[in-house]
């Protein structure tokens, strides 16, 4: 475990330093975000090492322990975001398949309808040439 708090070099210090009291003496141990910690690593091997002093910035140790938390949580919903997506246009797909489909169907029936329109035409045409005729043979 490493110290996260970088003491003069911090933000925060030089942003008290520089528009605080100038009278006060700012240490950065005085910074509300700075904690110690004492850390004692397990021992390896049975090897016990000794324990460290760890300087910490609350804002940053917080964050990392945040990021290490969220970011496996962060992975999995952009997973499943990328899962929904995929499915979405799958779905699509087939919707427009679907809808090619029935205008097929619809350019088909209109087609028939057409064709059946021209056959009764055609029938009506000859019933009339038909009636037409036989009227022309009864007057002769």
């Amino acid at each position: 475990m490493e110290n996260t708090c970088v003491e003069t070099k911090c933000w925060f210090y030089r942003l008290i330093k520089e528009f605080g009291n100038k009278d006060e003496v700012f240490d950065f141990k005085d910074c509300p975000f700075y904690s110690e910690m004492i850390f004692t690593p397990t021992p390896v091997g049975g090897v016990v090492s000794e324990a460290k002093l760890v300087k910490d910035c609350v804002n940053k140790r917080s964050l990392l322990v945040l990021l290490q938390e969220v970011f496996p949580r962060v992975l999995g919903m952009q997973a499943s975001n990328e899962e929904m997506r995929n499915v979405t246009e799958l779905a699509k797909e087939k919707l427009i398949e679907l809808m090619g489909t029935i205008n097929v169907v619809n350019v088909i029936n209109e087609v028939k309808e057409i064709e059946s329109t021209k056959v009764r035409m055609v029938e009506v045409i000859e019933d009339k040439t038909l009636l037409n005729e036989g009227d022309s043979s009864a007057r002769e």
